[in-house]
């Protein structure tokens, strides 16, 4: 039911401009079920840099009171290439969601964003009312994307999942301990032979790493990834996105980014990305996978998410590495601006390459 104060305040839908940046902030904190993160809140809108970002919001008696985002991106198939904008950032006061803030406020930012020049939207969602949502305001549904997880200290895992208390999590501790030691001798043997190495984001070696990103955006639709591109999204020293080299013989033969964080009781990583120089070395995706699993272990967490998206890891990779499904799934659509048409390569999600660090969230 609407408050007094929704039913009557007077409503505008615009484009955001940068004055609007701390009043956008302060919306997006107010999220139900996130966690408070001012500096997250500035990164996901991108400062509002307008060759970045593209806000639109609603203000109610010039108070924000929904906002939604498109990230300005270039998503290239070989030498073609599109202007795209990847949708984040909904959001909508719950005093306001019964006055038609959406779908009002995400139509109004469609039809701008396509007279602006951007060919088509994109999107990957996990929660299915808002999928379908979506789907009524003209997005086309291309594919489900499984989200999977390795447990690393499966009774502690399972103790804090359920709340079951401090008491079940200390009598699993022998569980996780044997659990902790065989994971560690299957690493030994998936990274022998192989070197591990952080890197930073800034640092000098980060050409090395990256050209192995650029070289998988050839083979798949996505963005082209390069060393600035990389920086630009992970190197935020607020962000704590590891980068893992893996070399062999001295020679970087894959990579991995890494994030840790916190969900409700639970420490996670977060695998963002991973690559390698030969699409067909086993090794070097299974040292890649070590690798990231090690990092998130040092660091105290329960489980490794992945998103098991098209064109990152060869099928199957995952699941043989000990990742098991979750009920979680990613929900990938398009919204045609001037492309993707029916015949679009754009609308073949087995052409594509998507992985977490390509979604806004992380």
């Amino acid at each position: 039911m609407l408050s007094a104060g929704a039913a009557g305040a007077s409503l505008e839908l615009r484009a955001a401009a940068r004055a609007d940046l701390d009043g956008l902030v302060g919306l997006l904190l107010r999220r139900e079920g996130t966690e408070p993160d001012e500096e997250a809140a500035r990164r996901t809108l991108q400062e509002l840099d307008p060759a970045r970002c593209i806000a639109w919001m609603a203000a109610a008696d010039g108070r924000p009171v929904g906002i939604s985002t498109v990230l300005v991106r270039t998503v290239a198939a070989g030498a073609r290439s599109w202007r795209a904008g990847y949708w984040c950032a909904l959001y909508v006061d719950p005093a306001f969601r019964q006055r038609m803030v959406y779908p009002l406020l995400p139509r109004a930012m469609h039809r701008a964003v396509g007279a602006g020049g951007l060919d088509f939207v994109y999107a990957c969602v996990r929660i299915p009312w808002l999928v379908a949502a979506h789907q009524k305001i003209g997005l086309v549904r291309l594919g489900e994307l499984p989200v999977l997880a390795k447990p690393l200290a499966p009774a502690a895992l399972l103790a804090r999942h359920r709340g079951l208390g401090g008491a079940a999590e200390a009598a699993g501790w022998p569980i996780d301990r044997v659990a902790a030691a065989y994971r560690r001798l299957r690493r030994a043997g998936a990274l022998a032979g192989h070197a591990v190495a952080p890197l930073r984001w800034d640092g000098p070696d980060l050409g090395e790493v990256a050209s192995l990103w650029e070289r998988a955006a050839c083979r798949s639709i996505g963005q082209p990834w390069s060393a600035d591109l990389l920086r630009r999204r992970y190197g935020d020293a607020g962000a704590a996105y590891a980068l893992l080299a893996v070399r062999r013989r001295g020679r970087a033969v894959a990579a991995a980014v890494v994030r840790v964080v916190r969900r409700e009781r639970l420490l996670l990583g977060v695998l963002l990305d991973v690559v390698a120089d030969d699409p067909g070395d086993g090794w070097a995706w299974r040292a890649a996978l070590a690798a990231a699993e090690a990092h998130a272990h040092a660091l105290g967490c329960h489980a490794v998410l992945a998103l098991d998206g098209p064109g990152v890891l060869p099928e199957g990779t995952l699941r043989a590495a000990g990742y098991l499904a979750t009920p979680e799934r990613y929900t990938f659509l398009v919204w045609p601006c001037r492309e993707p048409g029916p015949g679009s390569p754009l609308r073949d999600l087995r052409r594509w390459r998507f992985a977490f660090g390509d979604h806004d969230a992380f």
